[in-house]
């Protein structure tokens, strides 16, 4: 079982390329965060001003996290996921359904992996 701070490479050397492909993800946080925000079940419900500060930023640190994650071969900390515990216990208590926020993380997530993976094909030009 993987704990919190474990180490997670098992001291497995880090496969060729991985760098890479963070450097490139990393460089396109802010493309990502805007991607994912920008979905039409995201835009219906919210109100502008939080589409166009509040979620980005959010989806910002998100990406962060996940990345300075992958890089040093750990899980997140809580302290490092309170700020996004904070922001959804926020909007729970808007109403904001937790399903709706769930689709966001998904969402987020999938964008994340599917840039991760175009950086990994060496065959696909990268954007």
């Amino acid at each position: 079982m993987i704990h919190y701070q474990q180490d997670i490479t098992g001291g497995v050397p880090r496969p060729d390329g991985v760098d890479r492909v963070l450097a490139h993800v990393s460089a396109r946080i802010g493309t990502l965060a805007n991607r994912t925000i920008r979905t039409a079940v995201i835009a219906s419900t919210h109100p502008p001003e939080i589409i166009e500060s509040e979620m980005p930023a959010i989806a910002n640190r998100s990406y962060a996290l996940i990345l300075d994650s992958l890089r040093n071969c750990t899980t997140p900390s809580p302290e490092s996921l309170s700020f996004l515990r904070e922001r959804a216990a926020q909007r729970a208590r808007e109403g904001v359904p937790a399903p709706l926020l769930m689709h966001i993380w998904e969402r987020g997530f999938q964008d994340f992996f599917e840039e991760a993976g175009r950086a990994a094909d060496r065959t696909a030009p990268l954007p």
